[in-house]
């Protein structure tokens, strides 16, 4: 990750004060263990030379690299300032390496950036949690990657024979993604929100998924980029954070907006990969039956945070999509399941997306909207793509018809006829209307 001028800065201050003794200096040979996960550690370490491994243990002796670190790196941060200071990965050495280390009960220098460690540290801090988490993502990305290579092996052989192992690889990531986003969080919140108290709020907020059409989301950022010059993606993060110009102002200072702002764009990648994981094994369980998908524990449901939840799934997709939305303001309920409901308009919408994409339209807009109409609630997706062929509505849910190269599919191949299965589980029905403007699916589901 590329540091800008003033983080770089500070961290030669950091190294130059805390670092540079030589009787804080040792060597490792190749294969010498630094730490060890979930072992107790309290030093922050500083590379001079050579190379380093963290690894990943869990289930089963299995372990994935999970960063390296080389010479003007920092190891241990996270540990050094966790509560219990437990290390969450085994750190090797890949080739000798010479290093300085910290201890953190020492004295802080006075300095300019800060009266204790903590505050000298919190750049640094926050910059070894983005690593990590874009390491986290990238063995998240590796998993899939290895999924997908597994559908031409599914096409010839039964779900029900497949499912056991894609379940046990697929699960056993999506345990480590979600521990470690669920740790990362609790170590920023505490730590941030215990140095700036007015900043817990929109930790909080942003956590629960909020929607917004793509008309009301720039009009609202724009606000914020005219008033306080931030950037555009930063202002769209202020107002899923769900705040007010005012409240902005007052709470955060102008000379701390920075760090600040760098603190929620990481809390906001952890919403999104707890989300990620808990959907995927949410997938995982619609392969264990042969031929018919898991249907999750059914009752009285708000279909409307499910509905949130996927567009947050999707969001990187609907960057450059005019997304409009029409929910009613009254609540609503319905008869199923919150977890297949975002497995169903995950695979609609990026179909949708898709055929836009693939029709290279200029302008792509996507419709989503929500009513209540004669005892079911209806969800309605529409795209501006060019239309299905009349001759291909008849096989539409067929398990084996495709329109695409690679199919009607997303994540582990899940399709359409999967996605009718879930909504008739539910006692549900999906319709489609199509011409040479779009597309219209519509899931209907019980009221609740």
């Amino acid at each position: 990750m590329n540091s800008d001028p003033l983080l770089q800065e500070q961290k030669r201050w950091l190294v130059e004060t805390y670092f540079s003794p030589t009787n804080m200096q040792f060597q490792l040979k190749e294969d010498q263990i630094l730490l060890r996960q979930g072992e107790r550690n309290q030093r922050i370490f500083y590379v001079l030379e050579g190379e380093l491994e963290g690894v990943l243990h869990f289930q089963k002796e299995e372990e994935s690299p999970l960063f390296e670190a080389v010479k003007g790196d920092f190891i241990g941060i996270q540990s050094s300032f966790h509560p219990a200071h437990q290390s969450l990965t085994t750190v090797i050495c890949r080739k000798d390496a010479t290093l300085a280390w910290l201890d953190p009960g020492i004295e802080a220098v006075s300095g300019p950036y800060g009266l204790t460690l903590a505050e000298q540290f919190m750049p640094v801090i926050l910059e070894e949690w983005a690593v990590r988490m874009i390491q986290v993502q990238k063995l998240y990305a590796e998993k899939e990657s290895m999924l997908a290579e597994l559908q031409e092996q599914k096409r010839k052989a039964s779900l029900g024979e497949l499912s056991s192992g894609i379940a046990h690889e697929l699960n056993n990531s999506m345990a480590v993604i979600a521990g470690a986003s669920r740790q990362i969080r609790d170590l920023l919140i505490k730590n941030l929100s215990g140095l700036r108290p007015n900043w817990a709020l929109y930790f909080e907020r942003i956590l629960t998924p909020s929607a917004l059409s793509s008309q009301a989301l720039r009009s609202q950022a724009e606000v914020y980029e005219k008033r306080f010059g931030l950037s555009h993606l930063q202002a769209r993060l202020i107002v899923q954070a769900q705040s007010t110009p005012e409240e902005f102002e007052q709470s955060v200072l102008e000379d701390e907006r920075p760090l600040f702002l760098d603190a929620l764009a990481v809390f906001s990648r952890l919403r999104d990969t707890g989300l990620a994981a808990t959907q995927s094994s949410h997938v995982v369980q619609s392969m264990r039956l042969l031929g018919r998908p898991f249907l999750g524990e059914q009752g009285p449901f708000s279909p409307l945070p499910g509905i949130r939840e996927s567009i947050h799934l999707l969001q990187s997709r609907l960057l450059n999509v005019e997304l409009a939305l029409d929910f009613p303001d009254e609540e609503i309920r319905a008869w199923g399941n919150h977890g297949d409901l975002v497995q169903i308009m995950l695979n609609l919408m990026q179909n949708a997306l898709e055929a836009m994409q693939e029709d290279q339209i200029a302008r792509p807009r996507l419709e989503l909207g929500v009513m209540r109409e004669a005892g079911f609630i209806t969800v309605r997706i529409r795209d501006y793509a060019g239309g299905i062929a009349p001759e291909n509505l008849s096989r539409l849910f067929e398990p084996s018809f495709s329109t695409k190269k690679l199919g009607h599919q997303f994540g582990l191949g899940l399709g359409l006829s999967i996605v009718k299965s879930l909504i008739e589980g539910m006692g549900g029905e999906i319709r489609v209307n199509t011409n040479s403007g779009g597309s219209c699916f519509e899931v209907r589901l019980k009221e609740a």
